[in-house]
């Protein structure tokens, strides 16, 4: 309890003035010691708990402020194992076909003709997976140097027919068995039952995403 003397000089408005002024004074100090108790290490706004003792625990990190990891390396979801699968497989063949100044594109090309009497080029180039104004430039390319043959469709003469030739087949004897060789030296290593179920399992995935579709 705080007791006010009043002065004969004192007015009335000149005391409410004065209570005025230490109500204030007393709420900006107890704002004061509250921040400053925080700032030193309070631990949950416990300001009468000793100050030596709060800034010993150490502070909780806010876990809004901290980076949330990836689940996982971007390297191994799915679509990027499985393009490091491809090209893992992929490469030794390159280096075969580089001997004989082909790319693997123009050399699944060549299977997929080698494997039919002949087709449109949109149809090759979805037999193949490849677009067709690429399909286009490597039938161009091939036929040049004698492994493809194009004549007109007989329903048709805008649409050309796309045929594996004489040289081209003469090549894939020549590769084939290479290429055939490092197939099987892979399958011997990783296992030829675990080869062949991650080859069903992939066509079964392939099934169910394209029905998604």
């Amino acid at each position: 309890m705080i007791i006010i003397f009043v002065s004969n000089g004192d007015s009335a408005a000149q005391l409410r003035r004065r209570r005025r002024a230490r109500r204030a004074r007393r709420l900006a100090a107890r704002r004061l010691s509250a921040d400053t108790g925080a700032s030193a290490g309070t631990c949950d706004g416990a300001l009468n708990e000793p100050r030596t003792t709060c800034a010993s625990r150490p502070r909780r990190p806010d876990p809004m402020s901290q980076p949330r990891p990836l689940s996982r390396p971007f390297v191994t979801t799915l679509p990027m194992v499985l393009l490091r699968a491809r090209e893992a497989l992929i490469e030794p063949v390159r280096a075969v076909l580089r001997t004989h100044d082909l790319t693997d594109q123009q050399w699944r090309v060549l299977r997929v003709l080698a494997a039919s009497e002949g087709m449109e080029t949109t149809q090759l180039a979805r037999s193949a997976f490849m677009h067709p104004p690429s399909v286009t430039r490597i039938v161009r390319d091939l036929a040049a140097r004698g492994y493809l043959s194009r004549r007109p469709h007989s329903a048709d003469r805008r649409i050309q027919i796309v045929a594996i030739a004489p040289g081209g087949r003469a090549l894939i004897k020549r590769v084939g068995p290479v290429v055939g060789a490092l197939g099987a030296e892979m399958r011997d290593r990783y296992g030829p039952e675990k080869l062949e179920t991650l080859r069903r399992m992939l066509l079964e995935l392939i099934e169910v995403v394209q029905q998604e579709r």
